[in-house]
């Protein structure tokens, strides 16, 4: 099925082996830019995806796939059931034109793991329609023997869990799957774009890659070199994908999906399609933020070791003097020391904390705070991007995450935090910022997307605490009010006795 030169998918011959998805770019302009810089000759693109714009980002969309002579493949993401794929497929190829078609019949909410039984069921009654699927599917051998009888003739076994941004797990099953079935073209999906991940990819002789980059702070990569053929681009290999690299930043790993496939205002990918099985909804997000994951009465998802109070602290001195007035939450800030510095204050600081009762949260070292048994770790965004969350989790280790915009709250909750920080809330001289006070009324819409916690922090005082808890805060972080205080001490007990009259109606009514 495929040249040195050229791959073959249901006799369309392509010189690229990398798939693009058309999810999440914040503009038909951007992915036009991704599709360039990329090489890549299909694209993929979801029938469900409801709120995109409307017409005037369909129109885009098909603008962009005939100035760019590129292929669509478009998938069933999010069905559930073989019927609902079935009937996906079939409004696909009405709307799409094409007889091709990304089967995916999710089994699993929580992994988007494929249901075996669904995808050999719809495979087989579209082959018998015409239609050419490329079924999305674990690396079971046994699948793929099903699927192939049912007369697929690509297969796109996942290398790790959609959304998971943990890359290539199974590069030993792959590599069976590749023996087993040495004539059939396999398209991995691996969810991941880190550099090393693609070059595991391609030593298990897989035959191509589907992939959305992560494009950090909504960038286009200045440089992302290509396989050869086709429109303007740096030689390379197109049988060597291993070479290729970008500047993106990689999506951070957890523990399974993010969350199933679901309708996005400001996408750029496709024309708006509303079908029975995905009634449009009632009203459509604000452009670029994340959609609401609760309703109006839905409950805070609890975190029993959080406390109203948090306090932030840049050194451990200040732990034996906080420590006897009866603080339950502290974080560790240690910025600009030594490694062996940090280490020995983060293990001092377990030691106090853990002798008083005391939650510490470890923030930004998250490995020490694995090695020395800290319960929490808070990582800002930039740390997120290097840091193992699967680790953190895997220890036991609760999580925090700063945000500042409704971008970093949706990278955010896609690793699933413990609770998520929004600031500054007001003016703050601690240190210098690139955002302008975000407000109480942003407090109230960040608690109005969430299920989780949400910490106030940035120029919080005693005074102005009961209006950010009527805004919505579950929590609200302090770090000058208390220590910059004439008396840090005295300061710190006018806020741990003000903490217990903190509740939302009293705070509403103060």
């Amino acid at each position: 099925m495929t040249t040195e030169d050229t791959l073959d998918l249901y006799g369309t011959k392509v010189r690229s082996r990398f798939l693009l998805g058309t999810a999440r770019y914040p503009s038909p302009d951007h992915l036009r830019r991704a599709v360039e810089r990329s090489g890549a000759e299909i694209v993929t693109v979801s029938l469900r995806r409801e709120s995109t714009g409307g017409d005037k980002a369909g129109h885009a969309f098909w603008q962009l796939v005939r100035d760019l002579g590129v292929k669509v493949l478009p998938n069933t993401a999010g069905c559930h059931g073989a019927r609902e794929a079935i009937k996906t497929a079939l409004m696909a190829r009405e709307v799409f034109g094409t007889p091709w078609i990304k089967l995916e019949v999710i089994g699993d909410d929580a992994t988007l793991q494929p249901d075996p039984f669904g995808l050999v069921e719809a495979a087989r009654e579209l082959c018998a329609q015409g239609f050419e699927v490329f079924p999305y599917m674990t690396d079971d051998l046994v699948l793929a023997d099903r699927l192939l009888e049912a007369g697929c003739k690509v297969l796109m076994p996942w290398g790790s869990p959609i959304g998971s941004g943990r890359g290539l797990n199974n590069p030993y099953a792959l590599g069976l799957l590749r023996a087993h079935v040495p004539g059939v073209p396999l398209i991995v999906a691996p969810a991941s774009a880190r550099r090393a991940t693609r070059r595991r990819r391609w030593n298990s002789a897989t035959t191509a890659s589907c992939s959305t980059p992560r494009w950090r702070r909504r960038a286009i990569p200045r440089r992302w070199p290509m396989p050869s053929g086709g429109r303007s681009r740096p030689a390379a290999s197109a049988s060597s994908p291993a070479s290729w690299s970008s500047t993106t930043s990689p999506m951070p790993r957890r523990r399974c999906s993010a969350r199933r496939s679901r309708p996005s205002q400001g996408e750029a990918g496709g024309p708006r399609v509303v079908t029975s099985s995905s009634p449009a909804r009632g009203g459509a997000r604000k452009q670029g933020g994340p959609e609401s994951a609760r309703s109006e009465d839905q409950e805070t998802r609890p975190v029993t070791d959080l406390d109203r109070f948090y306090l932030i602290v840049d050194r451990t001195d200040w732990l034996p003097r906080f420590l006897p007035l009866g603080l339950k939450f502290v974080q560790m800030r240690l910025k600009d020391r030594p490694e062996e510095a940090v280490r020995a204050e983060i293990a001092e600081a377990v030691a106090l904390c853990r002798a008083a009762g005391c939650t510490l949260v470890v923030n930004d070292h998250w490995q020490a705070a694995i090695d020395l048994g800290a319960p929490w770790v808070h990582l800002g965004q930039e740390d997120l991007v290097e840091a193992d969350v699967a680790a953190i989790r895997k220890y036991g280790l609760k999580l925090g995450i700063s945000t500042h915009s409704d971008e970093e709250l949706e990278t955010a909750l896609s690793v699933q935090p413990d609770y998520v920080a929004l600031g500054p809330v007001y003016e703050t001289t601690l240190k210098v910022m690139p955002w302008k006070p975000q407000g109480l009324d942003r407090v109230a819409r960040w608690k109005a997307k969430i299920d989780i916690p949400l910490v106030g922090i940035g120029g919080i005082t005693l005074e102005r605490a009961p209006g950010v808890f009527a805004a919505g805060a579950d929590s609200v972080a302090v770090v000058s009010d208390v220590l910059a205080a004439a008396s840090p001490e005295a300061r710190l007990t006018q806020w741990l006795g003000a903490r217990g009259t903190w509740t939302r109606d009293q705070a509403r009514a103060s």
